[in-house]
């Protein structure tokens, strides 16, 4: 089987149905920030397993059964969203420290993972266009701590850097940000 780089696939699209909107020079920040991802975890990790940048430490597996609500409006019935369908799924709880060592009593923020098995229907995203499974992620917390992929690059760059450059992390996400992080960090 061929291995296909992140970088050689096509961006995926906006819906503007949605009311999505692409950031200027959004497919460039996706790809460095992935390289930041990738270049922090191989540091971390240069010999051995490596583990996730965040949310590595499993706290809990489970299978279970997804079922859809017999009365989703009919135009919102739609893919993996149709009424009565039920799927077979796997959920993986998880905090989102990257320390797997770290004890669950530290407030942090907390994750969940569900996927779908045996979903029929080709997929939107190119390289798993054949997949028969549909991934959700989640968060305890309604938004994330920045909607703009710059500022994300750089709190990624300012997190892995020296002392200065981790206390200027506050000016970065601004005001609002600042304050999801304190709420993200202060969750249990």
């Amino acid at each position: 089987m061929e291995t296909i780089s992140p970088k050689e696939l096509p961006y995926p699209i906006a819906d503007e149905g949605l009311g999505e909107k692409l950031y200027p020079n959004e497919k460039v920040l996706a790809d460095q920030i992935a390289d930041e991802i990738e270049g922090g975890i191989r540091k971390q990790y240069t010999s051995g397993t490596a583990r996730r940048d965040v949310h590595a430490k499993l706290t809990g597996c489970l299978k279970a059964e997804f079922r859809v609500n017999e009365s989703v409006p009919n135009g919102l019935g739609k893919g993996v969203f149709v009424p009565g369908k039920i799927y077979q799924a796997l959920i993986r709880f998880s905090n989102a420290s990257g320390d797997p060592s770290r004890s669950d009593d530290n407030e942090d923020t907390r994750g969940m993972a569900i996927k779908l098995l045996d979903v029929p229907g080709n997929k939107v995203l190119e390289n798993d266009s054949e997949a028969k499974t549909q991934d959700f992620m989640l968060i305890n917390y309604p938004v994330f701590l920045t909607n703009d992929p710059k500022k994300y690059l750089s709190l990624i760059q300012k997190s892995s850097g020296n002392f200065l450059q981790k206390l200027s992390i506050p000016i970065t996400l601004g005001l609002k940000g600042t304050l999801i992080t304190k709420i993200f960090l202060s969750s249990k």
